[in-house]
């Protein structure tokens, strides 16, 4: 469920920051993936996660790699859910 939910909170926020920048999205894909670690303290734990999100855009304006970069980074940072996690979480996207 952790692993989800970072993933959903991530694509809303992309979604939202798209959209706002005039960009139209028709879909957006993610199979996101959690590393479950033995923690000395702890026992076991989700240490990483990695985002893998794919999306088509649609309509007359498409953003270019380096605008879509950005919106990830918003994203990203944005995240209240990934804020509140100590695990890394990376975004693997083209």
């Amino acid at each position: 469920m952790l692993i989800s939910s970072v993933s959903s909170c991530h694509m809303l926020f992309f979604l939202a920051i798209a959209d706002f920048q005039g960009y139209q999205v028709e879909s957006y894909e993610d199979n996101p993936v959690g590393y479950l670690e033995s923690n000395d303290k702890k026992g076991m734990e989700i240490t990483r996660i990695e985002l893998s999100p794919r999306i088509t855009f649609g309509g007359e304006k498409v953003p270019d790699h380096k605008a879509i970069s950005r919106i990830h980074a918003n994203a990203h940072k944005n995240c209240f859910i990934r804020n509140s996690i100590t695990a890394e979480v990376t975004i693997n996207h083209l």
